[in-house]
């Protein structure tokens, strides 16, 4: 077995011939003199583990309380499980209905698609890491540090209620494409929003949450792709520009990332009112704005 290079390439192969696929009858002795095509036939119709998943599934699934999802390895004899996951739903993942009549100066940004489901209330802090600043930067180490900033605000902040707001693909392996964070970096914000600022031609691609997917449905953190130069989005870029900057006040070492890291304490900046964000998924409509 453990000279083979392929385990069990014939329960999850079929074989090529005259313009048909065919189940192997055999181990396929030399797999690259054979046209192929994956297809799971021999293992979900002839052998016992699509039913051992099924019964692990129903068994984990029974002790956390919740249907599971889980990640497994199989080297023709055995299944081995990697991971499993519960598939929780938040109770607060519902329509909701978006306000009306809001005046402009109020409003810091709406969305326009890819909206989930949703409402966010009474946000304190809005932490904003400016994508045009970020951009700018050139050296590698400082891009590195926001994401450090990021986190060391996420641990300060752990207690209150705050938005993250940041450029392209956050957790991006490519520092260049959005912050190089951790979910442990962010997993206590309540909203995490990709902002895809456009530059000439060329607008970045957003993850829509993919690095850290799981991990947000699990903790009901709502994620946001918001593009601030499309026509119809409101974005209030004068609000994060000019509104006092808290970081030097929190995070004194970080200072000099001030005109990159915003963090914003949404009651001061607006005489008493928090942030609320309505996420409407069905008409694909979010507006965050002060109340």
């Amino acid at each position: 077995m453990g000279d083979e290079p392929f385990p069990a390439l014939e329960q999850i192969v079929s074989i090529e011939r005259d313009g048909h696929l065919r189940t192997p009858v055999g181990k396929i002795l030399c797999p690259g003199k054979e046209r192929v095509a994956i297809t799971f036939d021999k293992f979900l119709g002839q052998t016992k583990y699509p039913a051992t998943l099924k019964n692990a599934l129903r068994v984990l699934g029974k002790a956390y309380g919740y249907p599971v999802d889980i990640e497994f390895a199989y080297d023709g004899r055995s299944i081995f499980i990697l991971q499993c996951r519960p598939q929780t739903k938040s109770s607060e993942h519902h329509r909701a209905r978006i306000p009306k009549n809001i005046p402009k100066e109020s409003i810091l940004f709406s969305v326009k698609h890819d909206v989930p489901s949703g409402t966010t209330e009474n946000i304190e802090y809005i932490i904003y890491i400016d994508p045009l600043r970020y951009d700018r930067i050139q050296s590698y180490s400082q891009k590195l540090t926001i994401g450090k900033i990021v986190g060391a605000l996420n641990d300060t902040l752990e207690h209150k209620k705050f938005i993250l707001m940041g450029p392209g693909r956050w957790g991006s392996n490519d520092i260049n494409l959005g912050v190089r964070v951790r979910y442990a970096d962010i997993n206590h914000t309540k909203v995490l929003i990709e902002v895809a600022r456009q530059t000439g031609n060329y607008v970045p691609e957003v993850s829509f949450g993919t690095h850290f997917f799981q991990d947000l449905v699990e903790a009901g953190i709502y994620h946001l792709p918001l593009y601030p130069d499309e026509k119809n989005v409101i974005f209030n870029d004068a609000f994060l520009q000019t509104t006092p900057n808290k970081l030097p006040e929190i995070l004194p070492k970080y200072r000099d990332f001030k005109d990159t890291v915003k963090v914003i304490f949404v009651p001061e900046a607006t005489n008493g009112k928090t942030l609320f964000i309505a996420m409407d998924g069905e008409s694909e409509e979010a507006l965050a704005y002060f109340k």
